[in-house]
Order: C-alpha cells, then sequence, then structure tokens
C-alpha cells in the first residue's frame, strides 16, 4: 500500500514523500511540497495501481521513448512516425542529456522541465536533432559536390547543392512549431501512463502560446453577387463571371 509522509532535506526544505513496496521493491519519491499536492500524486498512484496491479515501472527516458518508436512504427504511418521521433529526439537529445543530465528515469520528469525546454526552444537556444536520413544525404551531397567547377553548373545544380548551406534547422521556431512539439510531447507522456511508466503527465500543467486565430476568407452572398452583377455592364459582367 503506498503512503506519504513530510520529509525533510539536508537543505532544510521540507517535501512530501510517497514510498510503497518493502525491500528491494520499495519505490520512493517526492510527491509534492504540500499535504493537498502529495495526497493528489498519492490518489493517481493508486488508480494506476488498481489498474494495472502493480506501481508505475521505472524505465530510462531512452528505453521507454524506443518502446515508443516500436508502437508508433505498428500503429501510425511513416510520416507521424517521423515528425513525432524527431521532436522526441530533440526533447531528448538536444535539450534534456545536455542540461539535465541527472534526469535518466522518465519519471524524474516535472512539469520545470518542459517549461524550461518551452523557454529554451522559444529562445533559439535548442536546435532539432538531425535524422538518419538528413545525416546521409547531406554526406552524399558533399561527397558529389568535392571536386564540381563552379562554371557550367545549372540553377537546378545550384539548388541541389544549396539544400547543403540550408537545410540546416532553424534554431529559433515558431510558437505553433513549439506548441506542436508540446502536444507531440503531451502524447508520449500520456502514452507512458497507459503502459504503466508513469502516473502523472508533466506536460499537463504546462500553458501554450497563444496565437493570434487565422482569418477565414470573406465570401459574397448570393444577394450580393447579384446586386455586384446588376452594377456592371456587359463587358464587365462577362470578365468578372470568367474570374469568379
Amino acid at each position: 500500500m503506498a503512503t506519504i509522509h513530510k520529509r525533510r532535506h539536508i537543505s532544510g526544505e521540507v517535501v512530501w514523500e510517497l514510498s510503497h513496496g518493502t525491500g528491494a521493491n520499495r519505490q520512493r519519491f517526492t510527491a509534492g511540497k504540500t499535504r493537498e499536492e502529495a495526497q493528489e500524486t498519492l490518489n493517481q498512484f493508486n488508480r494506476q495501481l488498481a489498474l494495472h496491479g502493480e506501481g508505475p515501472k521505472d524505465g530510462s527516458v531512452t528505453s521507454v521513448i524506443g518502446e515508443y518508436a516500436q508502437f508508433l512504427k505498428t500503429n501510425r504511418r511513416l510520416s507521424t512516425v517521423t515528425r513525432y521521433m524527431r521532436v522526441l529526439k530533440t526533447f531528448h537529445e538536444c535539450f534534456l542529456a545536455s542540461i539535465f543530465p541527472d534526469v535518466e528515469r522518465l519519471r524524474q520528469l516535472r512539469p520545470m522541465h518542459l517549461e524550461e525546454y518551452k523557454r529554451q526552444r522559444a529562445e533559439g537556444l535548442i536546435s532539432e536533432s538531425k535524422s538518419a536520413e538528413d545525416v546521409s544525404r547531406e554526406q552524399e551531397l558533399q561527397l558529389q559536390a568535392v571536386g564540381r567547377r563552379t562554371e557550367g553548373i545549372t540553377p537546378k545544380d545550384r539548388a541541389k547543392f544549396g539544400w547543403l548551406g540550408r537545410h540546416g534547422v532553424q534554431r529559433k521556431v515558431s510558437p505553433r512549431t513549439i506548441n506542436y512539439e508540446l502536444r507531440v510531447l503531451f502524447t508520449f507522456f500520456l502514452w507512458a501512463i497507459k503502459r504503466n511508466h508513469l502516473f502523472l503527465n508533466p506536460a499537463a500543467p504546462v500553458e501554450r502560446f497563444r496565437l493570434t486565430k487565422r482569418v477565414l476568407p470573406k465570401f459574397l452572398t448570393t444577394e450580393e453577387l447579384k446586386k455586384f452583377f446588376g452594377a456592371c455592364n456587359e463587358s464587365e459582367r462577362r470578365l468578372y463571371m470568367s474570374i469568379l
């Protein structure tokens, strides 16, 4: 049975800790800074315990992402797999491994990590992870470009080899892109909860950027069209009818 209790760290900080099991199978981790937070964590933990018959697993970020990749390959289209894995690799390899190297277990992730990822991504401090296809294509083009003369190169050639300089992934991306990445991470953590790797979604409290609403194009009504064509002469009417 899982329980919560108060604990004081060496630094003097007081937190609430959740513990479950005994001996080598005992799980212990911080559940919140207040009793209310810890109680909510305990409730979530007990729901997972009742659903799966055991406490959440303690898998590493690397292993769980690998398991998720296999799930995507079986259940999603190739284009979806490529997009999702690019986001997860960027989050794990380009952000988490360098900024928070001590976070090795999936259960160690907190909303603060997602907030920091969101901030650094918006400020252009994180670049995306290149896929194996990107690296392979770059190497192939670099080999083809070696020893080529500049004269006699067609615009098509320039477009082809110019990809080497243009393809570098942008560091600073739009808020819309960051919102998409947060949705991908939320979906990943939701899947991890269903597979009993987590019992709380660390991306749930993270607010997304507010985006301006896209204005839909306005169309003339039937009555407005009648009035418009009624005000045109014969030549204008033929012209505008062919355009519309």
